[in-house]
Formats: structure tokens, C-alpha cells, sequence
């Protein structure tokens, strides 16, 4: 009996040093015998499901946006579970109070949309009056040659009658 729970935590071992490499490489934990294992054993079975929670957790946190204080936030509960003399340290008040420091790209990035579109209306809009004034214009040249051509045909009639 001893010999099989050694047997079973080697292959548990063995299966987290996988799972925890195939997670570094991103690669997809479809191995036969993983899955096997996986089916036959309930702690790795936690274990993977606990990766999968925050594998999604971790994307939901990336994919939200996030208040400029969050990184406060954050420090101040990390510092609050520390033990007491490590809190009143001074390191520990700066990351209390520490804020993120946004490039002038991010700051702006909210906007880059309605900025976008204007250009994109303005560009519209002045290809469109170029095209105007051009059809304007050919129409205008296009109109001088037919009465050009209209008034050459008439008096060109008359001279010969």
C-alpha cells in the first residue's frame, strides 16, 4: 500500500512539474496520460481547476479597466498582511501611496476613438469638396466646349450660306 501512494505522488509531482511547464510555454495540456491522471486523481484535478480559475480571473483582470489607484489599493493590502514592524517601515508608506505614472499615449488612449472618427470625417469631407470642385470644374470646361463647339458649328453655317 505504501508503495502506491509513492507511486501516486510521484505521477502528482510529475503531473504539476508538467502542468506548471505547459502553463509557462502556454502550451495545451492534452497529453493522454495527463488527462488520465487527471481523471483519476481529485488533488490534481483541484489543482488544474484552480489554475483554470485564475488563468480566467487573470483574463478578466486584463481585460477591465482599472481606476488609477488600484495599484494602492493593491500595495495596501499586501502591506496590511505583513507583520507589524514591517508596516511602519517608510518603504511601506510610499507604497501606500504609490501611483502608476501613465505615458501621455495612455492618458490619451480613452479619446483615441472620437479622434479618429473627427479625422476620418475630415477627410471625408475635404476629399469630398476636392471632388466637388473638380467635377465643378471639368463640368465647367465640359459646358465652354459645347458652346464653343455649338457657336463654330452656327457661325461656321452662316459663313458658308
Amino acid at each position: 500500500m505504501i508503495a502506491v501512494n509513492e507511486k501516486t505522488r510521484a505521477r502528482c509531482q510529475s503531473f504539476r512539474l508538467r502542468v506548471l511547464e505547459a502553463i509557462h510555454d502556454q502550451l495545451d495540456i492534452s497529453n493522454g496520460w495527463m488527462r488520465r491522471h487527471v481523471a483519476e486523481c481529485p488533488r490534481c484535478r483541484r489543482l488544474l481547476r484552480g489554475v483554470r480559475r485564475l488563468d480566467v480571473a487573470m483574463l478578466m483582470v486584463k481585460s477591465q479597466p482599472h481606476r488609477m489607484n488600484l495599484l494602492a489599493r493593491a500595495n495596501r493590502g499586501a502591506i496590511a498582511v505583513l507583520n507589524f514592524k514591517l508596516r511602519n517601515l517608510p518603504q511601506a508608506d510610499t507604497l501606500r501611496v504609490a501611483q502608476p505614472r501613465p505615458t501621455l499615449l495612455q492618458r490619451f488612449r480613452r479619446y483615441s476613438q472620437a479622434l479618429t472618427h473627427a479625422a476620418a470625417c475630415l477627410a471625408f469631407l475635404l476629399l469630398l469638396r476636392m471632388g466637388i470642385f473638380n467635377s465643378m470644374r471639368d463640368f465647367h470646361d465640359q459646358s465652354a466646349r459645347a458652346v464653343d463647339n455649338y457657336y463654330n458649328r452656327v457661325f461656321d453655317e452662316t459663313d458658308h450660306a
